[in-house]
């Protein structure tokens, strides 16, 4: 099979909704052992891997990222990173 598959993929192949793939990728509970086995078995057959890229832009998308920026501290020798800090004195909120 494609080694492009995704969940929704999956669940029209178990005949299942997305959420109960989802449940079962995160060992959640809510799934019958006979459904959870069908979608292991789907996923094994098909070679499914997580794609991280589109995990991390779902998140991204839901505001659940958090990025920091370390600044190092300002010397006497070099005062290149003396306006940023400057500008930024507290953190940045969303």
């Amino acid at each position: 099979m494609d080694n492009l598959i995704g969940i929704k993929q999956i669940a029209k192949l178990a005949n299942v909704s997305i959420g109960t793939v989802d449940r079962v990728l995160h060992n959640r509970p809510g799934v019958s052992s006979a459904t959870r086995d069908k979608i292991k078995a789907i996923i094994k057959e098909t070679g499914y891997k997580k794609n991280t890229v589109a995990s991390r832009l779902n998140l991204a998308g839901r505001k659940k990222l958090k990025i920091a920026v370390l600044i190092p501290e300002v010397s006497s020798n070099w005062s290149y990173w003396e306006l940023p800090k400057k500008v930024s004195k507290r953190p940045w909120r969303s």
